[in-house]
């Protein structure tokens, strides 16, 4: 049936329930209404490609497609088939591009499952809270620069996780081009943006609030937490890692810690005395370090609850966390008892650097000496003792 395709009989034409009705419109060539026996009405498109014909849907008809909004597509679309376009297999190639859902699964299944646990647990994070709700169902090669900076602003309370989440995308969008799921020759839509001031994260603890909280810590009754604690300012490890540690990881000898799987891979902590000194006062109950309550054979869960109740005695500032205070505390005594950069990033657990002198290995005795006299320092400073009147630097053998 052919006629000119008008708004009032688009909305009058009547249901045949045998089948399937058919109206081409007179005034664009391939341009149709489909009436379905169950009533439901879509503008089509049918042209012919090698000699085959071709029929698409443009869509249902109502307020998202309206008559005039069709036949406007459809005329787009009889240009690109005089073109040499084939507008069908384009719009199955389209929808059956990836999403944004499927680039975060080959991302964490793929990139992140290389990185360390925590690595891992961020990214997922950032996709669950962030990415996915907002971006999920479209395709990795729509995103635009705009549709970030949407959500990288709308994050602006949060800067710190906003930046991150740019850091995230700028990867996962540069692996896309990678894989051939994002055109290489558009701009990579994560970068290029202005990141929200962060306030410093990091804030060393001076030698009074180390006394106080030596203090606070001595009041507790509980000696495990404590003693893992302790063992964290001593070491400047990350809490996770000194939770998850294991008796058969420390050689108390050779005063070595091996961390099979830390943050940058695995490396080896070096002890210093009073670190092994906390460890040797443990009694060893079942294979981890700091073993929880309970009697089962299960890590210590968390240093939260501790670390809240001895900096609020302690009087430390507000909102310090636990991982700032230990890691960021450890390297700046080192850098103040001017131990080596390259000492320090190595006995830190940072990832090496390109210049030759990061790359360099030491030798055990040299690590040995700067953790003891980094946890020396730090320990003494928990003891509230007086700060000697000259510091010895025993960093060149």
């Amino acid at each position: 049936m052919k006629a000119k395709l008008t708004k009032r009989l688009v909305d009058r034409i009547e249901t045949d329930p045998a089948r399937d009705v058919l109206v081409w419109d007179t005034g664009v060539s391939g341009f149709g209404l489909r009436v379905s026996r169950g009533g439901v009405k879509s503008y089509v498109f049918q042209y012919k490609i090698h000699g085959r014909a071709r029929r698409m849907t443009l869509g249902e008809h109502g307020r998202a497609l309206t008559l005039d909004a069709a036949r406007k597509l459809a005329v787009t679309r009889r240009l690109a088939v005089q073109a040499g376009g084939d507008p069908a297999t384009e719009a199955e190639t389209a929808a059956a591009a990836p999403t944004v859902r499927d680039l975060a699964a080959r991302y964490l299944e793929e990139h992140a499952s290389k990185r360390s646990a925590s690595t891992r647990r961020a990214a997922e994070m950032l996709f669950r809270l962030y990415l996915l709700p907002s971006l999920g169902s479209r395709k990795v090669g729509a995103v635009t620069w705009n549709d970030l900076d949407a959500l990288h602003r709308k994050l602006a309370h949060a800067p710190y996780q906003a930046n991150r989440l740019l850091s995230l995308a700028s990867k996962a969008w540069g692996l896309a081009a990678r894989w051939g799921w994002f055109p290489r020759d558009l701009p990579n839509p994560a970068r290029g943006h202005d990141r929200h001031p962060e306030q410093s994260r990091g804030r060393a603890l001076d030698g009074m609030q180390l006394a106080r909280l030596g203090a606070a810590l001595d009041l507790e009754r509980d000696g495990t937490p404590v003693a893992a604690l302790r063992f964290c300012l001593l070491t400047g490890c990350r809490p996770g890692e000194a939770l998850a540690a294991r008796w058969e990881d420390i050689d108390l000898a050779a005063r070595v810690w091996r961390l099979p799987a830390a943050k940058t891979g695995p490396r080896a902590v070096h002890l210093g005395t009073p670190a092994v000194e906390v460890l040797s006062g443990l009694t060893r109950c079942g294979s981890w370090l700091f073993s929880g309550r309970g009697g089962a054979d299960a890590p210590l869960s968390s240093l939260r609850a501790l670390w809240e109740r001895v900096a609020s005695r302690a009087e430390l500032p507000e909102g310090l966390r636990l991982y700032d205070a230990t890691r960021h505390t450890f390297a700046t005594t080192a850098a103040e008892l001017e131990v080596p950069r390259d000492v320090r990033k190595l006995l830190m657990g940072h990832a090496a650097g390109q210049e030759a002198h990061d790359r360099y290995v030491h030798a055990t005795a040299v690590l040995l000496r700067a953790a003891d006299l980094v946890a020396g320092e730090l320990a003494r400073a928990l003891r509230g003792e007086e700060e000697p009147s000259a510091k010895v630097l025993p960093m060149r053998a």
